[in-house]
């Protein structure tokens, strides 16, 4: 059985695997992990959220602090250019939160807003990974669409060439990146706030 700790959120579809945030052991150890990490902000009164950034990486993580545990965390990973992908990035490489029990857990979408605004606050492009769960890519459809409306640029890469992603063309995209089989491990989506050029 594949968990979601096992994966990151990328263009070969995985199907929709076993979260690891359903279990309160992880939850609480993901919570001693980054209850220390700097705050970004206080949510309600027990609720924090909290950024460790690093020199290859950025996790973000909610902390309910009442009860001592994690309900969503988010890693995103600083990746060099090279020669399958020619743009230095960061990779939208996990999320995952605690399923809603009652109206004080998280809202529908927050996972997709914290994504969306950690985008907005990033010097790099952001890019799906190489292989994807099926709720990963539902989060993309909103990610890409979301910003096509706010005017940034958008991109499918399929493997070796950059296309410049539309409100007309962005479902054609969405669906073409992602499939399953391991031809798709190298198709991408990007969100940029500069134009990309092929090179």
């Amino acid at each position: 059985m594949i968990t979601v700790k096992q994966l990151f959120e990328m263009a070969n579809n995985l199907g929709r695997p076993v979260s690891d945030m359903d279990l309160p052991d992880y939850r609480k150890k993901l919570y001693n992990h980054h209850i220390n990490s700097p705050k970004i902000k206080t949510l309600s009164h027990n609720i924090s959220l909290h950024k460790l950034e690093t020199p290859n990486k950025t996790e973000i993580s909610t902390l309910d602090n009442d009860k001592k545990e994690a309900i969503h965390h988010a890693i995103f990973t600083n990746n060099k250019k090279s020669n399958n992908f020619p743009f230095d990035n960061q990779e939208q490489s996990l999320i995952e939160r605690k399923k809603n029990e009652n109206s004080s857990d998280l809202p529908k979408g927050y996972a997709t807003n914290i994504t969306y605004d950690h985008f907005k606050g990033s010097k790099l492009p952001l890019r799906s990974s190489d292989n994807q769960t099926t709720a990963g890519h539902n989060m993309w459809k909103k990610l890409v669409h979301r910003s096509l409306k706010d005017n940034y640029h958008v991109y499918h890469w399929d493997g070796s060439n950059l296309h410049k992603t539309t409100k007309e063309n962005a479902d054609e995209h969405l669906n073409t990146y992602f499939n399953s089989g391991h031809e798709f491990k190298n198709k991408h989506m990007i969100l940029s706030k500069t134009e990309l050029e092929n090179k």
